[in-house]
């Protein structure tokens, strides 16, 4: 993983398949884009969902869905 430094603090970039171990093992659900091999790791609407590159309204949207629906998001941690 790589680490970065921003203004709220330090983050990690995971490869996805790391991605989405971790989040697996934390019982979460992944909202990642369509780029690279990340549609292939993640599987829509069974662990997590996908949104189109660059789109923040559609980044919105899916976590706004995820939060509004814990029992939805508890099922694509799994």
């Amino acid at each position: 993983s790589t680490n970065a430094s921003s203004g709220s603090g330090t983050f990690h970039a995971l490869s996805p398949r790391t991605l989405r171990r971790e989040a697996h093992a934390a019982g979460l659900p992944i909202v990642a884009t369509t780029v690279g091999g990340i549609p292939e790791i993640v599987q829509h609407e069974k662990t997590g969902l996908l949104v189109p590159p660059g789109d923040a309204d559609a980044t919105s949207r899916a976590i706004t869905a995820l939060l509004e629906n814990p029992e939805r998001a508890a099922a694509m941690g799994r």
